[in-house]
């Protein structure tokens, strides 16, 4: 009996015992309580064995139904509730250990197919596990290998790559601190050196305590190779944008400074810092710097190459010449973001120019004085003729006013309007030859070449008349007008026409024809000189142009080459063809007036 209430006591405190420890080690509501539960169901049977078994020198209670009775309930209560509990926490559990499960399926399959390369340390610096990637990357089948091993243990890393690893790692373990983006060399199994970026931070347990280290690195190799041509290709662009003779910059839609070379700095007498992200109101007058800013919106506009030649003042107090050229700057979205331009000063070039168009000028008034003086004859005479008329008139005047008829008067009036007639003729011939001859500067207007045709026509009637020639003129009514200077334009039309007229002289017989066309070619006006004559040969077409290239035996080789200088100055073109049947043909076009409304119609 004293064995048995001995065992009980012992149940009881050992009951208790175990309560409280599952109070303190397990942090789950449902374990305390159940241990709450076993407390009581201990203290419940202590009581049961106290009521039924009397200790010595005791009384026994005379009834003890009603004890049993509730002892039985409480504990069949208290079981129910024990069982309840347990199955509670059972299905927690194995709630818990699938999720685990999931966690770590799902964990395996990242560090299996991301592509970075993963691996975690312990605190001695070997391998506790890593992903494929890196198992891989180092010459091993499955990362469970590498488990185990430090790095001076791998035979693809160089010892000294791996004193490098082990001494990062133990910063890592002894600091207690991360390392992000290290940039370092890895390497590999086939014995290259990759570039990688490498995070590496403390593994610790669930009291805090650094354990080992985590590390994770990516490849980037080609991002480096990337960086490096990059590099290399703006030491080149800055290379070439320094040494090149011309100015370059860069501007943005409001006109900002966003890049200068040097020789741009130069040019303005500033330094880099005091151009670039100032704007270009600073460095030019208002006037000027908004006319530079429009070309530089049309750029931005249009997205096209924009050329033009300009007078630009410095700072020096010089105004230079220079040669524009600007281009769109484009981005990823094939935007216009900036405008590059370069320019270049063509100063020297420019006066070259004036003066070889002096030249030119002085060439072509030599040479139509050459032609006046081999027309001078025949001017004689076309001169003479209205100066005979004149005199024959005022002859017969004065013997009608000797005879004093009836009808003088009349008469008078009928022969003073021929005399009139005949000094106005005499007058046009000599403002056409004043015209002709006459050295004056490059005048460009608003020419009709209509009219211009009939005046060399006028011009050269004498020749005409002398060779036999028959014109014909086919002129389009209503014909655009030319910026041209008129007197050199005149002079290409004699040349041609005079040409056309010696070349019918060679025919045996007649008809000699030559026939004027005029008409609209795109935005240009072509005037076309033909002739019957013999043709060309094809050896001579491509040389006609050249100077002092002549198939005449007493020419000089000049009307064709200025000719074409003339044309071309004015932004035209000339050439020559042979005709189907004989003969040749030589045309000319010029621009139409940009403001003259019948502009390609």
């Amino acid at each position: 009996m004293h064995f048995v209430l001995l065992l009980a006591i012992l149940f009881s405190f050992a009951a208790t015992g175990v309560a409280f420890l599952l109070c303190r080690k397990i942090r789950d509501w449902r374990l305390t309580a159940l241990a709450v539960l076993i407390l009581v169901l201990a203290f419940q049977q202590t009581y049961v064995l106290l009521a039924h078994r009397a200790l010595p020198g005791t009384v026994q209670p005379t009834s003890s139904s009603w004890s049993r009775t509730w002892t039985e309930l409480v504990a069949s209560t208290m079981a129910l509730l024990m069982v309840m509990v347990l199955s509670s926490i059972l299905r927690e559990r194995e709630r818990s250990e699938r999720d685990v499960k999931s966690n770590s399926e799902l964990l395996s399959q990242i560090l299996r197919y991301i592509p970075h390369s993963v691996f975690w340390k312990d605190r001695n610096f070997r391998f506790l596990g890593c992903n494929d990637n890196l198992a891989r990357m180092l010459g091993f089948d499955r990362p469970e290998d590498l488990i185990g091993k430090s790095d001076f243990e791998l035979p693809s890393i160089d010892p000294e790559l791996a004193r490098n690893y082990r001494e990062a790692d133990r910063d890592v373990i002894r600091a207690g601190h991360s390392f992000i983006n290290l940039e370092e060399k890895i390497s590999q199994a086939d014995g290259t050196l990759m570039d990688a970026v490498t995070s590496k931070v403390p593994l610790r347990d669930e009291k805090g305590t650094v354990i080992g280290v985590l590390g994770i690195f990516f490849d980037i190799t080609e991002r480096k190779r990337a960086e490096q041509a990059l590099r290399e290709s703006q030491h080149l662009y800055h290379s070439l944008v320094e040494s090149l003779p011309q100015c370059i910059f860069r501007r943005d839609r409001a006109g900002n400074y966003t890049f200068v070379n040097q020789r741009y700095c130069d040019l303005h007498l500033k330094a880099y810092d005091e151009i670039v992200g100032h704007t270009i109101h600073e460095l030019y007058p208002a006037e000027i710097s908004k006319r530079i800013l429009d070309s530089d919106l049309g750029v931005f506009e249009t997205g096209e190459t924009f050329h033009t030649v300009r007078w630009l003042p410095t700072r020096s107090g010089k105004a230079i010449r220079v040669q524009v050229i600007k281009t769109p700057v484009r981005d990823e979205q094939d935007r216009t973001v900036e405008v590059q331009g370069v320019f270049w000063d063509i100063t020297e070039q420019h006066h070259s120019e004036e003066k070889l168009r002096e030249r030119d000028e002085t060439l072509a008034h030599v040479t139509r004085l050459t032609t006046m003086g081999e027309m001078v004859a025949g001017i004689a005479h076309e001169i003479n003729q209205p100066l005979y008329a004149i005199a024959n008139f005022a002859t017969a005047s004065s013997r009608v006013l000797e005879s004093d008829d009836g009808n003088t008067q009349n008469r008078l009036l009928e022969w003073n309007r021929k005399i009139s007639q005949q000094a106005n003729r005499a007058g046009d011939i000599l403002r056409r030859l004043a015209a002709f001859t006459k050295k004056s500067p490059v005048q460009n207007t608003r020419v009709d070449l209509n009219h211009l045709v009939r005046e060399s026509l006028e011009l050269v009637g004498l020749d005409a008349r002398r060779h036999h020639v028959k014109h014909q003129l086919k002129l389009v009514n209503d014909l655009p007008h030319v910026q041209a200077d008129a007197i050199q334009i005149q002079q290409v039309l004699v040349n041609l026409l005079r040409n056309a007229y010696e070349a019918t002289a060679h025919l045996s017989s007649p008809p000699h024809e030559v026939s004027v066309r005029s008409h609209v070619m795109q935005n240009n006006v072509q005037i076309s000189v033909s002739d019957n004559g013999p043709g060309l040969p094809d050896q001579d077409v491509d040389k006609l142009f050249e100077t002092f290239y002549t198939t005449k035996p007493d020419g000089m080789g000049m009307g064709l080459s200025i000719a074409r200088t003339i044309v071309e100055s004015h932004g035209g073109k000339i050439w020559t063809q042979a005709n189907p049947d004989r003969g040749a043909t030589f045309s000319f076009l010029l621009p139409i007036d940009s403001g003259d409304r019948r502009l390609g119609n």
